[in-house]
């Protein structure tokens, strides 16, 4: 600490060492505590601070970059040859390096009060900065996560072929035996990281209250209050229980905000995505943010019965936790879970896809090869700086752009209600009620065929068991049983026969699961969705959809009896299908569902249309409140960390070694504060803008950003006295000695700033 603060803010290659205590050049003292005092210990390598916070950056930067490829790149330079010792050498500094820097940030946050939970609670202040009297919103924070198996690590071992895939019911039966890994007690903390215990009190055999049997759990889960809960299998015992002994973190399980800021973590252990990790990234929620917290997760709707039949079931009730699932996953689920999960149906959710995982994930895959066959330690090292390094350098200086961004989509799809009502009178759609009532329409017709009716049910059986005695007369017996125990329960006089009626109306009973399909897959064909992404959807539901080609192949075999024989399908056809009015067979079921309303081509395109117009009025209603919290915490954090500096100053006013730690940690934390205030201000000129009064600073309702005297700053504070955003730019420029000009280079360097704004520009000229 006492280094940092002596070398006063000069460039790493100035950060030298003083002059040597010997007159012998390079000669310097060093003090060492041994047991023999007649055998002084003498250090072999020495690293300095300076290379080992180039390689600290360098690889936050480009996390493929591992120890030993930079320790060669060294050795190159100074045409040394390399050897392993040099590696683990700098492998050991570095440790060290890294404690000192956890150290120090330990000590500042300790004398500002911020430990514990506090970051967790903090972690991004457009979603936990809340002030008082703000507009009350359905969710008030929403969260994504996911599991993601690229950070795998190696388990170092004595292995042999006889440890490769174990399988035991027990997840230790598939860790080597032989395992030649040092333990290390080491741990980098849990302000982010929730430990192994933590995750492990929500497992197969203790996660219910006691009253529930594993085969509870086991139906529970398939059958589930989800209509597609049966096609998910991430969190099926049988399916992720086991994985190959040479691992022992099998991934990462990680949780959002929906601004990007990392919430909580945990690894997924010898198991894939077990629903252990929901379970305790949900305590942790719960623990953090209280109250109406929405959550984004593939699998949301089967993972939302494992949560209500869990013991913290009751509590995610109370506390008015929903399970959401996200834009892009919600596309290949079931058209009954869609209408009641997809985003664009879910009232209060505004313009956020929830997939803020895959993002992050795109990004953090990087690190896979530095970590594979690092220690365990080490590993959940590398992540959490990384993570750290990310929030603080990315998704900080990002925050205000992904709320202009968002601004600035859901003014443009506002902009558009003008052509939707023009085409809504001409569609002879009186009012938006009309859009509510054929979504509940459509529910119900979806609802009633969740089970064929009981009668036709039969019909179906009695006409393939039927088939079945015809094909397969060696036999017969089995089949003659079947066919008379369904002739019984039909009441049928005659054995029908391939040219009765009831034969022919038997093969049309295939309604159910085909029509559904044909709603899942409307966003295989939507308009301006690319080639990769529709490829990537259809390939997503045809994996998912062997149930439709079995029923494909009873169609097509059942139409080619019919005289006239009906044209056949094939899988091909049924995907390239855009509308429910181009489905044809659709006419032959038992309700021609064609001629609905809801059914309508154009009709749903105007349906989801005027959605789309409601969730982005409740994305500007967030997004006002969020740049409120935002400027507010802007001027609150640097107040805050002032008067901390001030209080840590020695009596004659110079700096302490904390008063100039707390200066660094406040520079970090306010390190991109105008280039937002600069965002928000442009923001304000476009047309449509109703976040006015958002650009003034509210009072917050976190109390721990008063200082010691338990009062806030007064107005003759730097950044007290403004009452508006361009106030609060203004002082901003003259407490960082910025050039108030700087506002238009900062507009000119956001990316994909410039043809959004000349949309806008076209919008107002036509209006």
């Amino acid at each position: 600490m006492a280094w940092d603060m002596d070398r006063e803010g000069m460039s790493l290659d100035s950060a030298v060492p003083g002059p040597p205590v010997s007159e012998a050049e390079g000669l310097y003292e060093v003090q060492v505590l041994d047991v023999y005092f007649s055998h002084p210990y003498k250090p072999v390598y020495a690293v300095s601070i300076r290379a080992l916070e180039l390689y600290r950056t360098t690889h936050l930067r480009c996390p493929h970059l591992a120890v030993e490829p930079f320790v060669k790149m060294l050795c190159d330079i100074y045409r040394v040859c390399y050897r392993s010792s040099l590696r683990l050498a700098f492998s050991n500094c570095y440790d060290v390096y890294l404690r000192l820097r956890r150290e120090r940030e330990k000590l500042v946050k300790v004398a500002l009060n911020r430990t514990g939970l506090w970051r967790r609670k903090n972690a991004c202040p457009a979603c936990t900065y809340r002030l008082h009297r703000e507009t009350k919103m359905t969710f008030g924070m929403l969260v994504t996560m996911d599991g993601n198996d690229s950070l795998k690590r190696i388990l170092r071992g004595l292995l042999d072929a006889s440890y490769l895939g174990v399988e035991d019911e027990d997840e230790e039966a598939s860790r080597p035996t032989r395992n030649s890994e040092r333990e290390d007690p080491r741990s980098i903390g849990e302000d982010i990281y929730i430990t192994r215990e933590a995750a492990n009190r929500w497992n197969w055999e203790t996660r219910f209250d006691g009253n529930e049997s594993r085969e509870a759990d086991m139906r529970n889960e398939e059958e589930g209050d989800s209509p597609c809960a049966s096609r998910w299998h991430n969190m099926s015992k049988e399916a992720t229980a086991k994985a190959w002994g040479i691992f022992d973190e099998t991934g990462l399980f990680l949780c959002l905000c929906r601004h990007g800021y990392v919430l909580a973590m945990v690894d997924m252990v010898r198991s894939g995505e077990l629903s252990k990790y929901p379970l305790a990234v949900v305590e942790a929620l719960l623990d953090a943010f209280g109250d109406n917290i929405g959550c984004g997760y593939d699998i949301g709707c089967k993972f939302s019965s494992t949560l209500k039949d869990s013991a913290l079931g009751s509590r995610a009730a109370k506390a008015n936790f929903r399970s959401l699932v996200g834009s892009f996953h919600g596309h290949a689920h079931n058209r009954v879970c869609q209408l009641s999960n997809l985003a664009n149906y879910v009232e209060g959710l505004g313009l956020e896809d929830l997939e803020g995982c895959e993002r992050f994930f795109s990004k953090s895959n990087a690190l896979a090869g530095s970590v594979r066959y690092a220690s365990g330690f080490h590993r959940q090292q590398a992540i959490e700086e990384y993570c750290k390094h990310v929030d603080a350098f990315e998704t900080s200086q990002n925050i205000s752009k992904f709320i202009v961004d968002n601004y600035k989509q859901a003014l443009l799809l506002i902009a558009g209600e003008d052509e939707l009502k023009r085409q809504m009178e001409l569609a002879g759609i009186e009012s938006a009620d009309t859009f509510r009532e054929w979504l509940q329409q459509e529910r119900e017709y979806l609802d009633a065929l969740k089970t064929e009716p009981p009668e036709e049910t039969l019909k179906m059986d009695y006409y393939l068991s039927l088939k079945m005695w015809k094909k397969y007369q060696e036999d017969a017996e089995r089949a003659i049983k079947a066919v008379q125990s369904l002739k019984i329960q039909l009441n049928i006089q005659a054995r029908w026969t391939s040219s009765s009626e009831e034969w022919k109306e038997a093969k049309g009973l295939l309604e159910r699961l085909i029509v559904s399909r044909m709603f899942e897959l409307t966003k295989a064909n939507m308009s301006q969705t690319g080639y990769k992404l529709r490829k990537h959807i259809s390939t997503a539901i045809q994996t998912r959809s062997q149930a439709i080609r079995t029923a494909l192949g009873h169609y097509n075999a059942a139409a080619a009896e019919l005289k006239p024989p009906r044209p056949s399908l094939s899988w091909s056809e049924v995907v390239e299908y855009a509308f429910l009015a181009d489905f044809d067979l659709l006419r032959d079921t038992r309700n021609d569902i064609r001629t609905r309303p809801w059914a309508q081509p154009v009709n749903r395109a105007l349906r989801d249309r005027y959605f789309k117009i409601e969730r982005a009025r409740e994305e500007v209603t967030r997004l006002n409140v969020e740049i409120k919290r935002v400027v507010t915490h802007i001027r609150d954090e640097e107040n805050f960390l002032l008067a901390a500096e001030e209080e840590n100053r020695a009596a004659d006013g110079s700096p302490t070694l904390m008063s100039y730690h707390i200066s660094s940690y406040r520079h970090e934390r306010t390190l991109f504060s105008s280039v937002h205030i600069r965002r928000f201000n442009e923001l304000s000129k476009l047309p449509g803008f109703t976040g006015k009064n958002s650009l003034i600073p509210g009072v917050s309702l976190d109390p721990t950003l008063r200082n010691g005297s338990g009062s806030l700053r007064t107005p003759s504070d730097p950044l007290a006295a403004h009452t508006t955003v361009v106030d609060l730019e203004k002082d901003l420029d003259e407490v960082e000695g910025k050039d108030p000009n700087h506002a238009e280079e900062s507009r000119k360097g956001d990316e994909g700033d410039a043809d959004l704004e000349a949309r806008f520009r076209a919008i107002e000229v036509t209006s």
